[in-house]
């Protein structure tokens, strides 16, 4: 719901891109940014906790965990190395 509220906010001021990774064990970029925040809800409401994508879980008899740090590296990879510092 928080993220849902967050593309509605982002809507309402216009011009700004946004997009989607989900993580658990591993990260995995389900939307690479965009402007279509449409189509980014839409993933999002997708999403299910109950049932994580296989992609972002762990493998084998890993540990589990949240790899927050990941995800966080992963969002950040896909800025266009272009503009550096425009973006939150």
């Amino acid at each position: 719901r928080g993220a849902i509220d967050l593309l509605n906010g982002l809507r309402g001021r216009g011009g700004h891109r946004a997009g989607l990774v989900v993580f658990a064990a591993r990260p995995k970029l389900v939307v690479p940014l965009t402007t279509d925040l449409d189509h980014l809800a839409a993933k999002l409401l997708d999403l299910d906790a109950a049932t994580p994508p296989p992609d972002i879980r762990p493998e084998d008899d890993s540990p589990s965990g949240t790899r927050i740090g990941l995800a966080l590296a992963a969002a950040a990879d896909v800025h266009d190395p272009r503009f550096p510092g425009a973006q939150d």
